[in-house]
């Protein structure tokens, strides 16, 4: 149900019914699996298994932390019969990324591409990160970075859309900067 909530939290945020709290900057635990370190102030709304950061609101832009997916696990919960696209943990990076866009499509995103797949450090851990581009249920054009790492049996994804003529030119580099300071914060489970 929690892996809904990231998506479903963007409607919730437009019509007013969450609280945002303010994200300082600095060191910043997401979801009690790792720390992030941001440089600028942010706004969040979520709980321990699923949470969205935005500067301008989630329409707009919004980073949404996805907590541990296991075998079988999928982004987002389906909704009524729907058949969602699940993680394997036998996937290669390419494989994360068409889950993704799957994923995203499937959650009401159009013509949703993926594209400039390259391996990226998360500390002492290589990861990957990759680009998106999507029309959002509404009609405006997005830009995306996803960034991911993965381990033995989890993997953990970052997830960052802004509109493509004015949000999203500011915040990649702010968003690599952030992904750049994940840092592992539990023990030694599912290789982490």
């Amino acid at each position: 149900m929690h892996r809904a909530a990231l998506f479903l939290m963007s409607s919730i945020l437009l019509v007013g019914c969450a609280r945002f709290t303010l994200v300082e900057p600095g060191r910043q635990s997401i979801a009690g699996f790792y720390t992030v370190e941001s440089q600028i102030e942010w706004s969040m709304v979520g709980d321990s298994e699923a949470v969205l950061w935005t500067v301008n609101g989630p329409a707009l832009d919004a980073i949404r932390f996805f907590d541990a997916l296991h075998d079988g696990d999928t982004m987002f919960a389906a909704v009524g019969d729907q058949e969602l696209p699940s993680y394997r943990a036998d996937m290669k990076p390419n494989d994360v990324m068409e889950l993704v866009v799957d994923s995203v499509a499937r959650e009401g995103a159009n013509e949703v591409a993926a594209a400039a797949l390259q391996p990226v450090e998360f500390g002492d851990r290589d990861g990957f990160h990759f680009e998106m581009t999507l029309l959002s249920p509404e009609g405006l054009e997005m830009k995306g970075i996803v960034v991911g790492l993965q381990t033995e049996r989890e993997l953990y994804l970052i997830l960052y859309t802004g509109t493509a003529m004015y949000y999203f030119p500011n915040v990649p580099i702010r968003l690599m900067q952030v992904a750049r300071r994940w840092v592992a914060s539990r023990g030694s489970t599912g290789g982490m």
